[in-house]
């Protein structure tokens, strides 16, 4: 959710690409929303949710206007949610040639014990993730505060200090964020029906453009029964998913360059 052109999975893929195919194929890698303090734009008024997918759609319809060869895309983690809702959306006019998946957390929902019962190491995770989108809230507060829905209903606006105060203290999972903040500019009820909407399983069997899912069962912040299974290859041609004995979380991107830095 906080990745951007310089992540060390991204630049390792990059370099992969770019030198050891023979054609030297050009890479554009995707910034989120706000990245390296950049203003929010498109999404100034509430910031990003794991379904939106009118950025990703914005730049791949931008790039056919000058390019008409070959246009695939690679999508990690939360990024091959976002890659994945946008397939399945798009159906046959997705404008792209081929897309993979790694990594990418298929379902949000009670399903996923990662999410709602982390155990010690996957808290761990939402320790780092959650503090690293409480500096990104800190860096756009004022961009985010045009956002009525915000303003009105999350406590991080709340007009009573101690309010405030406590959901800076108290909030450091996914779960909590999404529940004290994201829903609440998208003006979701609930928890449940925005994890139904954002999971990427939801979509799968109206992909339309040739797709291969990666995913490792010794990763440590996605379950194996949140993967699709042969039962959702079998209802869709275009689906070709591999799970590896190991490969931990984005860890299957070693290179001769850089080590991976995941195991």
């Amino acid at each position: 959710m906080m990745g951007h052109s310089e992540e060390s999975y991204i630049r390792q893929t990059c370099a992969e690409i770019c030198i050891k195919d023979p054609r030297h194929p050009k890479v554009v890698a995707m910034n989120y929303h706000g990245a390296f303090n950049h203003s929010l734009g498109l999404s100034g008024k509430g910031g990003y949710s794991l379904y939106d997918t009118v950025d990703l759609s914005i730049l791949i319809n931008h790039l056919r206007q000058y390019h008409h060869g070959p246009l695939y895309a690679i999508g990690f983690s939360m990024g091959a949610s976002k890659l994945a809702n946008y397939l399945g959306r798009a159906g046959s006019v997705s404008n792209l040639d081929a897309a993979c998946c790694v990594s990418c957390p298929w379902d949000f929902s009670e399903n996923n014990a990662a999410v709602h019962t982390p155990s010690l190491s996957e808290r761990g995770y939402h320790f780092v993730l959650t503090g690293a989108i409480k500096l990104w809230v800190c860096a756009h507060f004022y961009e985010l505060k045009m956002n009525d829905l915000l303003v009105k209903n999350a406590p991080v606006f709340s007009p009573s200090w101690r309010t405030r105060l406590w959901w800076w203290l108290s909030v450091w999972d996914m779960k909590s964020f999404d529940e004290t903040f994201t829903i609440k500019w998208l003006n979701y009820d609930n928890l449940t029906d925005y994890y139904a909407t954002a999971s990427p399983c939801q979509v799968l069997h109206k992909v339309e453009t040739p797709l291969l899912i990666i995913n490792s069962r010794n990763d440590p912040l996605i379950p194996c029964n949140v993967n699709p299974d042969q039962e959702d290859m079998d209802l869709n041609p275009h689906l070709c998913a591999i799970e590896t004995e190991f490969g931990g979380h984005i860890g299957t991107t070693t290179t001769k360059l850089r080590s991976s830095f995941s195991p």
